[in-house]
């Protein structure tokens, strides 16, 4: 991975320590190397995450709790236990390869401190129903919903996240771009 401009490297910084912190954490990611030039990971022959459940529907309900174990392993608690001191939003299927029963994390590029994990689950959830409609004749959304307490707080979740979105992808100065 490398900037597009010199001032991307910071943003490669944080993709760095941020999946550095996942490995101490115990979680499988992908080897990463970080020079003055950027990030150099090695091919992984194995499948997105995201595509290994159009191909195993099945198999999905399993990989949910598997994440949601993960994103709860991937950081201290707050003093109150609702929170991750450090939240790592990008723990999703499509930031993930899937290797016989176990996950593999690459480009954890965003994460905020004192996050709610039903957020990170959100987020799993929401992008992995977008881009696998099919999924939910295997696995109604509801039911994820329900389990991991997404019912109340997911339009909230879905508001915090398009600003997100909007404001990542500076639409307001590159409007002409995304359309």
């Amino acid at each position: 991975k490398l900037p597009v401009y010199p001032e991307g490297m910071h943003a490669l910084r944080e993709m760095y320590q941020n999946l550095e912190e996942l490995k101490k954490r115990g979680l499988r990611t992908v080897a990463q190397t970080i020079t003055d030039a950027g990030i150099r990971m090695p091919f992984v022959d194995r499948p997105a995450l995201l595509w290994y459940l159009k191909e195993h529907p099945d198999k999905a309900e399993g990989i949910f709790e598997q994440l949601y174990r993960n994103i709860l392993k991937s950081s201290e608690a707050s003093e109150d236990g609702r929170m991750l001191r450090k939240g790592y939003t990008d723990m999703i299927p499509f930031n993930c390869f899937y290797d016989g029963g176990s996950l593999i994390y690459y480009d954890q590029e965003f994460s905020e401190d004192c996050c709610l994990p039903a957020y990170i689950m959100f987020r799993a959830v929401y992008y992995t129903y977008l881009h696998l409609p099919g999924l939910e004749e295997y696995l109604p959304q509801e039911r994820l919903k329900e389990k991991y307490g997404l019912k109340e707080s997911w339009e909230a979740f879905k508001d915090r996240e398009e600003a997100f979105v909007r404001e990542n992808r500076n639409q307001e100065l590159y409007y002409r771009f995304w359309e």
